[in-house]
């Protein structure tokens, strides 16, 4: 203590100012680094999780559209009915290949597991009797998991050179008109796949903001990546990672990443993908803005130290007795909002200067805290139009996701969705609903005929017609190929083939320049309460279609 009170004035004042400055500077450069730092990850959180959420849901819709295909066409005719290696189903596999290169192989095996037709022939004569797809697409739709080419490995080692060759399968069992099974029709679609669904997003966004997008299997194995600069590095993620919703988490490259983790639904009820997507971006990028302005600050409040300590090593011991005065003044700058000034007047020139400093330091001290609240202001509004903006693409790419990019009408995502509305709304109320289950007819003769650009064409003008034709409170979806669904709520089994009739007549009265007319089958029915599911009136709707059809097509079965 008496060595303490040895020091200088001189000393002392230095003290007491640099101790003024941290008081007021560093209370509010740790505030405001934590408010700041939480506002900007909860931005950029919500940012990454609309990409998660949006990419998850054109990965199901995209895995959905592919089942649907591969089911649709074992039910084709052709399938049922013709020789499995004859000239028409060799021919039909290789122009769906052609049309849709995302399968690098599809073909047709027999009850005996001889693939009898393929795509150019490949694997034609093999035994593919202990494959995964065969076995499971004997019993139903099978969706598999990604996996290692094996049989193709060599067919495909030129066209896919230097690359790894991943396929996901796609297989629905083949029966002929009497139930018996005749075979597995079945895909490989390349893992390349993932890539090109995914390019559907704001690839500039993405790009712009260092975005990173992974897809995890059920063993936390990463089986895809954006970022082809890391695709070495990191293999499989950690518990502690896929586990986790959002937050700032340290991964396996020792790097900490702001990450999202959401879940991709299953495309079958039978399916067990176990798929998560995780969307990364560095610490670095996500609070970039956030450092930035604390070196803003600490560059303030270095220059504002300098002078604080400069007007107390130009102070003297003739400032002894007016010192408390001016600590006085000094504490008062802390809480003040306006400037204040010091009425009392010293005889010493110094001190008068020093005074006058201390006001002119007020003034910047408060000049900088309303700088900053400006500040906060402006950054509060920017994170609110950027959310909005982020809550804008969220919308849109919803919609996207529940529309067909033909017809314009709802896809089947969004006919599942209110199909379990209706039936959930029937368990409640006891108002019935009913199904029409719309195919058109001789669809496949219109596209070998007049090309698929015309059948393009017949599939918008059905669509505009039915949708035209409909009450304002039915419902209209394509759900596939050129199957429609129509949705009747309120209506009852004894109205329903009434309004499908008019369908029906409308579609048969409209002319086509290309093609003439055009007719289709419907079939009709209505929920009865002894469903249990909402799928359960759309195949008696399907079965009803097939017996339209079975009767000769252009009408409606009820």
């Amino acid at each position: 203590m008496k060595a303490l009170g040895t020091l200088s004035f001189r000393t002392w004042l230095i003290v007491a100012f640099m101790t003024i400055w941290s008081v007021v500077t560093i209370p509010i450069f740790i505030f405001s680094s934590d408010y700041l730092k939480n506002l900007i990850q909860e931005e950029h959180t919500k940012f990454l999780f609309s990409v998660a959420t949006s990419s998850a849901a054109n990965l199901t819709a995209n895995l959905l559209e592919r089942k649907r295909e591969i089911e649709l066409l074992a039910e084709s005719d052709l399938l049922r009915t013709a020789a499995s290696g004859s000239k028409d189903v060799k021919s039909a596999l290789d122009k769906l290949q052609t049309s849709y290169p995302i399968y690098s192989w599809i073909g047709f095996a027999d009850q005996n597991g001889i693939v009898t037709s393929a795509a150019r022939g490949a694997l034609t004569g093999v035994d593919v009797s202990k494959r995964p797809w065969y076995i499971e697409g004997k019993k139903g739709t099978f969706v598999g998991d990604l996996h290692e080419a094996v049989l193709l490995a060599k067919l495909l080692k030129e066209e896919f050179q230097g690359q790894k060759i991943q396929f996901i399968d796609f297989a629905a069992p083949v029966y002929n008109s009497k139930g018996d099974l005749r075979g597995v029709l079945a895909s490989h679609v390349h893992w390349k796949w993932a890539g090109e669904v995914l390019s559907t997003l704001d690839t500039l966004t993405v790009q712009k903001n260092n975005v990173e997008l992974f897809i995890v299997d059920k063993n936390q194995q990463i089986i895809f990546q954006n970022s082809e600069s890391k695709k070495d590095e990191i293999k499989q993620l950690s518990s502690s990672i896929v586990n986790t919703r959002s937050g700032l988490t340290t991964w396996t490259d020792g790097e900490r990443f702001l990450s999202v983790t959401v879940p991709v639904k299953e495309p079958a009820i039978d399916s067990h993908l176990g798929w998560k997507l995780v969307v990364r971006q560095h610490e670095t990028h996500a609070l970039s803005s956030v450092w930035s302005m604390q070196k803003y600050f600490i560059v303030i409040a270095l220059f504002t130290g300098v002078l604080f300590l400069l007007f107390a090593w130009f102070g003297s011991d003739k400032f002894a007795r007016p010192v408390e005065s001016l600590v006085q003044f000094a504490q008062q700058i802390k809480t003040s909002r306006v400037q204040i000034q010091i009425e009392q007047r010293f005889l010493s020139t110094e001190l008068q200067r020093l005074a006058k400093t201390l006001v002119d330091l007020s003034s910047d001290v408060i000049d900088q805290r309303n700088s900053l609240e400006k500040s906060k202001s402006e950054l509060e509004a920017r994170v609110a139009e950027r959310t909005a903006q982020l809550e804008e693409m969220n919308v849109n790419l919803d919609r996207l996701a529940r529309t067909d990019a033909l017809t314009g009408l709802p896809n089947r995502l969004e006919a599942n969705i209110r199909l379990k509305q209706e039936f959930a709304r029937y368990k409640r109320s006891g108002k019935p609903f009913s199904a029409c289950a719309i195919d058109i007819d001789f669809f496949k003769s219109i596209n070998d005929k007049f090309g698929h650009a015309t059948g393009d064409d017949v599939l918008k003008v059905i669509a505009k017609c039915i949708a035209t034709s409909i009450r304002e409170t039915d419902f209209v979806a394509r759900i596939g190929g050129e199957e429609i669904l129509v949705l009747l709520p309120d209506t009852p089994i004894e109205l329903a083939p009434v309004l499908a009739e008019k369908l029906r007549k409308s579609i048969a009265n409209t002319p086509f320049d290309s093609v003439g007319s055009v007719t289709v089958s419907i079939g009709v029915s209505s929920v009865i309460e002894s469903d249990l599911f909402e799928t359960d009136v759309i195949d008696r709707a399907d079965q009803l279609l097939y017996k339209a059809k079975d009767m000769g097509r252009n009408q409606v079965q009820s």
